[in-house]
């Protein structure tokens, strides 16, 4: 007789012996409370006491715990009997040699009954940190992943997010480096990249994006992700010609990377190929990736010194230097609202492709005059003549499918402020 147990590659769980009762199948110590439960799944702890169902001294439900048995005996073709009679408790000890089938797909059958675990590339930046703050709040252990992990004093912040010292895990990881993700990764059920950056301005950054965007999508493949989040940008669809005062579709309208590519504009390719590329390959793959194009990501950030890395250090230097209207518009959207959005998609199996990250896009001559909010000698001027042009209209269909509400420009504007005031930062 052999048996196949449900866990981790290479794992040798056995408990002492199994019960099985008309219903379920139990596990039993050896009346210590403590099981070797190494590789079972990651997230058990050794002591398995308040898992599943109690049944006496070191006995556990597994099968409620689990929802499936985590032994099954294999009977040999040519002795069919069932190993324990179904109308009676019984006793049976574990073989020494266990086989291991399919393990890291079984593992997955377990996840959905223990703590939910996801994985946060860029961690430490403005998006990253409220994507783990959020995740943490919901009751994930989060594997967060950063270039400074290494320096945990740089972080320690991180730590000060309620849930973080029990459920943040801190990884070190370089885009130039991809593979150095794949630790933060193992284990995870979803994947969000909040990394991509804008420097440096030439074909190196196009380089590094592809590739660490086709290492990560791979990493995801081998250790059964189910969802792949990445964060991109609006830089990406931009298409030449395109009539402004016509809606833009995620599912249409993209940038010509090669036009990008001539101007110069080697941020905007790295998304617009990026993302391509990354719907191409969940066409070919069982990975659902959903890709977000936001623009003009606002919010008090969590970093102590967020203000002069976020969207805030632009304002406030609108607000201490002035700023002339030029005859353009920008899209706005909270990164609080965006993060929702993100995980809604994640927690949607339907969902999948790519969204607009936005609320709507302002003129810039509608924008300044909120700056009177928090400097009422504030100038709106303008910097152009003749009519304004039409601010960038998006279909937000999509988006709205997903079911999160997303905060207007004034509103945002209104919570930023609020921040600058109570941080004395103006």
């Amino acid at each position: 007789m052999s048996w196949k147990i449900f866990c981790e590659e290479n794992s040798s769980w056995q408990p002492s012996e199994i019960i099985e009762d008309n219903v379920n199948l139990y596990a039993v110590g050896d009346g210590s409370g403590a099981y070797n439960t190494d590789g079972l799944v990651s997230e058990f702890e050794q002591n398995l006491s308040g898992l599943g169902t109690e049944l006496g001294t070191a006995a556990y439900n597994m099968s409620e715990l689990c929802a499936i048995p985590i032994l099954k005996p294999e009977i040999p073709a040519n002795n069919p009997a069932p190993l324990i009679s179904s109308n009676s408790s019984s006793t049976v000890s574990i073989p020494d040699v266990v086989n291991i089938e399919n393990a890291s797909k079984n593992c997955n059958l377990l996840r959905n009954m223990s703590t939910k675990q996801a994985t946060v590339i860029g961690v430490s930046g403005f998006l990253g940190s409220y994507i783990a703050k959020t995740l943490l709040a919901k009751g994930f252990k989060v594997h967060g992943s950063c270039r400074t992990a290494a320096n945990p004093s740089e972080l320690s912040w991180l730590n000060e997010l309620p849930n973080a010292r029990e459920n943040l895990h801190l990884f070190e990881g370089d885009l130039k480096n991809p593979n150095s993700f794949e630790k933060a990764i193992v284990g995870s059920e979803v994947v969000f990249v909040a990394a991509f950056p804008e420097r440096p301005s030439s074909q190196e950054l196009v380089d590094m994006v592809l590739n660490s965007s086709q290492t990560i999508a791979s990493l995801c493949l081998k250790h059964d992700v189910k969802c792949l989040v990445i964060t991109s940008s609006t830089g990406s669809a931009n298409p030449p010609g395109h009539d402004e005062s016509t809606p833009k579709n995620e599912l249409v309208h993209f940038s010509d990377p090669q036009v990008q590519l001539a101007a110069g504009k080697f941020s905007p390719a790295a998304k617009t190929l990026m993302e391509k590329s990354m719907l191409k390959f969940s066409e070919e793959n069982p990975l659902r990736i959903c890709i977000f194009a936001p623009s003009g990501i606002c919010g008090p950030p969590l970093a102590p010194d967020g203000a002069t890395k976020s969207f805030i250090s632009y304002m406030l230097k609108i607000i201490r230097d002035g700023f002339k209207a030029p005859n353009g518009s920008m899209s706005f959207i909270d990164v609080r609202d965006l993060v929702n959005l993100q995980i809604a998609a994640y927690e949607q199996p339907s969902a999948s492709g790519r969204y607009w990250g936005v609320k709507e896009s302002w003129h810039w001559k509608d924008i300044l005059p909120l700056f009177k909010k928090i400097n009422e000698d504030f100038k709106v001027e303008l910097n152009y003549s003749g009519e304004p042009v039409v601010p960038t209209q998006y279909d937000l269909t999509r988006q709205n499918s997903l079911g999160v509400h997303v905060r207007g420009i004034p509103e945002i504007f209104d919570g930023i402020f609020e921040y600058i005031r109570e941080n004395n930062i103006l």
